[in-house]
């Protein structure tokens, strides 16, 4: 267990400042401004992070981190580590998040086939293995609790 303050001295306090807030407005607003302090914080962008997380949203998780690391001039394992430092997860990683949430988008909408085969999956298992794994449950099951995920919470664009 790791106390919040120990984590990130911009989050001293903010438990109770939460609890002591008069409503959800005045907690989200607590909320921006830690997260706020803790951005000021953050060491700069990585350009070469940046440029392979614009080709992996472009592709929509479809390409194939190999052409990406040849495309930036590095080799794989500079690239994913780089953008493990960075982004907390490796390339990958980031490629099958972003593929699920553009698949989440048309669960229930198209057959699971055509929602594999139109957002790059192999297969309808390996879609089913991916929503299990980021969702916690079936296609079908996120698909009938019609619950936004986390990036269409907030309304963007999931093709973004």
């Amino acid at each position: 267990m790791v106390d919040v303050p120990e984590l990130a001295p911009a989050l001293a306090g903010l438990p109770e400042r939460l609890a002591a807030a008069g409503d959800w407005a005045e907690r989200f607003a607590l909320v921006d401004d830690a997260l706020l302090a803790l951005a000021a914080d953050a060491p700069p962008d990585d350009p070469l992070v940046a440029w392979a997380w614009q080709r992996l949203q472009a592709s929509g998780g479809r390409l194939r981190i190999g052409d990406l690391a040849a495309r930036s001039g590095w080799s794989a394992r500079h690239l994913n580590g780089r953008f493990r430092d960075a982004v907390g997860v490796a390339p990958k990683v980031a490629a099958s998040v972003i593929r699920f949430e553009r698949a989440s988008r048309d669960l229930g909408r198209l057959a699971p086939a055509e929602v594999a085969a139109r957002h790059g999956f192999a297969d309808q298992s390996h879609l089913h293995r991916d929503v299990v794994r980021f969702a916690g449950e079936t296609p079908a099951e996120l698909a009938g609790a019609r619950r936004p995920t986390a990036h269409t919470a907030l309304g963007a664009d999931p093709r973004e």
